[in-house]
């Protein structure tokens, strides 16, 4: 089967040309796994199709549309409630939510246990900070984060832990990417969300389809932060429209 590695060759190569946005590579899942497309459209209803431009996007008929966020090349640190294009999801930052951010899984197509959690970089010495199992379904849980952070998914059967940052996650010298991140608009989408889909595996024993653990990301801004993300998105609306 062929998988999209990240090598840490590639990440280098990436980074020296800030402006071109990477994208991972989703492989189709196999069997009666679901793929990004489907678990889409039980998330937030409708039937989605993939634009593969520049930036592939999803979109339905009912005004939704999830928008990959650049995997590597770009650098930078993804604000949770800016959303920047401009930037890569391996960084992250609280940016200016207020209060806790809303934490909760959506899918797992995968015989492995896990929970997704947080890791503090203002800490002197970070450390994985569990936040909910993969399979406690639609269940918000609330997380107060720190002003910059990486998402991580533990691997309970295996005693992995992969992170959001591809340089951690390496074997045999290669660094992978675990992770790919949707930015979600919407109807009745009000607040900054974003849709985190997990490799739970790691080089060759990996499908790298991406739905291994599917989180969904809500944060609540600050008034003036709010109105900005809603006219980006309505701008964006416009465009494609």
């Amino acid at each position: 089967m062929k998988t999209r590695l990240m090598t840490a060759a590639t990440l280098a190569l990436a980074s020296a040309a800030p402006a071109l946005a990477g994208f991972t590579s989703v492989n189709p899942a196999p069997g009666s796994e679901l793929s990004h497309a489907p678990i889409i459209n039980n998330v937030y209803g409708g039937t989605f199709a993939l634009n593969e431009s520049a930036v592939p996007t999803y979109t339905n008929n009912t005004g939704f549309t999830l928008t990959r966020v650049s995997d590597f090349g770009l650098g930078g640190v993804m604000s949770i409630v800016g959303g920047s294009a401009a930037t890569d999801d391996q960084a992250w930052s609280r940016g200016d939510a207020v209060g806790p951010v809303t934490v909760i899984a959506r899918a797992k197509y995968a015989g492995d246990s896990h929970t997704i959690g947080w890791i503090d970089d203002t800490s002197e010495t970070p450390v994985y900070q569990s936040i909910l199992g993969s399979t406690n379904f639609n269940n918000p849980v609330a997380v107060t984060l720190s002003s910059s952070f990486r998402w991580a998914l533990n691997d309970i059967t295996t005693g992995k832990t992969w992170t959001s940052r591809a340089s951690d996650n390496v074997k045999s010298s290669v660094a992978y990417d675990q992770l790919v991140t949707y930015r979600v608009t919407g109807p009745t989408i009000t607040q900054p969300t974003f849709l985190l889909f997990w490799e739970d595996r790691i080089g060759s024993g990996a499908d790298y389809d991406y739905n291994d653990a599917v989180f969904e990301i809500t944060a609540v801004p600050t008034p003036g932060v709010a109105s900005l993300f809603g006219f980006a998105a309505l701008a964006g609306a416009r465009r494609r429209r």
